[in-house]
């Protein structure tokens, strides 16, 4: 059984055998990224590369190994911010949401143009990705100035 986040709209307490592979959206040496449906519902699956090869997916809901994949929101249209994209205004929102998660004691560590994305659309969407090298701090230690930045 797997329980999901909150941020995936009402899905939790799924069974592996209930996401539907669509599409192999990106594959790294470190992952592989699905656009996946789960319960109906678009979303979009980070799998560790490890267990992409063990698994193949295929029958993995009968696999021995659990699976190490996290399950997040599909975002229709997104893309990488660019010279095409790029506005002063889209790097104001970009800078304030990652304070607002360097306020909650997370650190990206992978502060580049290829994490900050735009959904465009009748309300355009600002968002960073890739949390693969982002650290949390703990409550008593205050963020070092780079840190802060």
């Amino acid at each position: 059984m797997i329980t999901t986040s909150t941020t995936v709209d009402e899905i939790s307490d799924m069974n592996p055998s209930d996401v539907v592979f669509l599409q192999k959206l990106r594959e790294s040496k470190n992952s592989v990224i699905f656009k996946v449906s789960v319960h109906g519902k678009l979303c979009v699956m980070k799998v560790q590369n490890t267990m992409y090869r063990l698994a193949r997916f295929t029958y993995f809901h009968e696999d021995k190994v659990s699976a190490n994949a996290v399950l997040i929101e599909y975002i229709p249209n997104m893309q990488s911010i660019n010279l095409s994209n790029y506005s002063s205004s889209h790097l104001d929102k970009l800078r304030n949401i990652i304070y607002e998660i360097h306020q909650a004691r997370v650190i990206h560590g992978d502060p580049m143009p290829r994490n900050m994305m735009i959904s465009p659309g009748k309300e355009t969407r600002l968002l960073w990705i890739d949390f693969d090298s982002a650290q949390t701090l703990p409550e008593a230690s205050a963020p070092t100035s780079r840190q802060q930045m």
